[in-house]
C-alpha cells in the first residue's frame, strides 16, 4: 500500500473524476456536482482546471517533485491554456 494522498494529488483526483461525471452525463453542469458534493461552484471549477495541467506537471504532481512554492491555488485558477506557458509559470 502507498503513501496517503496529499492535497495536491487529491485536488487533482477529484477534478479528474468531476469532469468524468460531466463527460458521462452522470451529471449536467459543474453546478449540480457542486449541489452534490455541497461545495462551492467555483471549488469544482478550478479542480477541474486541473485536468487541463501538462502531462509533466501531473506527473510532477504525482511524484510529489513540484516546486515547493507552487500552490494548487497558482495550479487551479486560470491556467494558461498552453502547456508550454504552464511550464514556464510552475516548473521554473
Amino acid at each position: 500500500m502507498g503513501y496517503p494522498a496529499n492535497p495536491l494529488q487529491l485536488a487533482l483526483a477529484r477534478g479528474h473524476r468531476w469532469l468524468q461525471m460531466l463527460e458521462t452525463g452522470e451529471v449536467r453542469s459543474l453546478r449540480e456536482i457542486a449541489q452534490l458534493e455541497g461545495l462551492d461552484n467555483s471549488y469544482i471549477s478550478r479542480m477541474v482546471n486541473l485536468t487541463t495541467l501538462a502531462p509533466d506537471i501531473v506527473e510532477a504532481i504525482l511524484d510529489e517533485c513540484l516546486p515547493p512554492n507552487i500552490t494548487l491555488f497558482d495550479l487551479a485558477v486560470d491556467p494558461p491554456r498552453l502547456w508550454s506557458e504552464q511550464r514556464e509559470r510552475h516548473m521554473v
